[in-house]
């Protein structure tokens, strides 16, 4: 598969970690607002580091410790300090996460995950699959779509933030029922 072609699924997998990831910085912040930059900042460093992965390797375990670093370095940068987990609450979190991966990961896991995805997809609004294309298939920032699409970059992040949330529900609604 060319890089071009495998752009988009890169991306899919690391927005399946979203929520873990969420979930990581929520208790680690105690701030939904900055657990969200700090997925995003997570999301920023895999993207610009995939040279550095090693594929060996757990993918999951990789993430964690760039979410892991990202949030220590959030400590050491706020003077508000919300919450500052120690070392053993951080390797619990850790844990728990490895735990979740382990269950995503499992034979089979995956391929109905996009398979069910695949499905969702085709219940959202064309407008909304195109624009996820822009951001996901193209790798365009909301700036750039919100300029090509005559939107406000705010509206293009809530947009994308309801598509990823109904399709979240859709797969979890079809899973739910096998």
């Amino acid at each position: 598969m060319d890089e071009s072609a495998s752009r988009p699924w890169a991306r899919a997998i690391l927005e399946q970690n979203r929520r873990w990831l969420q979930a990581y910085f929520i208790a680690g912040t105690g701030d939904a607002h900055r657990a969200e930059d700090l997925v995003q900042d997570v999301f920023a460093a895999a993207l610009k580091n995939a040279d550095r992965f090693d594929p060996a390797k757990s993918f999951g375990a990789w993430l964690r410790g760039i979410a892991r670093n990202l949030l220590l370095m959030s400590y050491r940068e706020s003077r508000q300090r919300a919450l500052s987990l120690t070392e053993a609450a951080l390797d619990r979190l850790d844990a728990a996460a490895a735990q979740a991966e382990a269950v995503d990961s499992a034979s089979g896991h995956s391929d109905r995950r996009q398979d069910v995805l695949r499905d969702c997809l085709k219940e959202v609004p064309e407008r909304s699959r195109k624009i996820l294309a822009l951001k996901y298939g193209k790798g365009q920032p909301s700036r750039v779509i919100a300029s090509g699409t005559g939107m406000r970059v705010e509206a293009v992040d809530v947009l994308l933030s309801r598509i990823r949330r109904a399709l979240q529900n859709c797969m979890d609604r079809k899973l739910a029922h096998e």
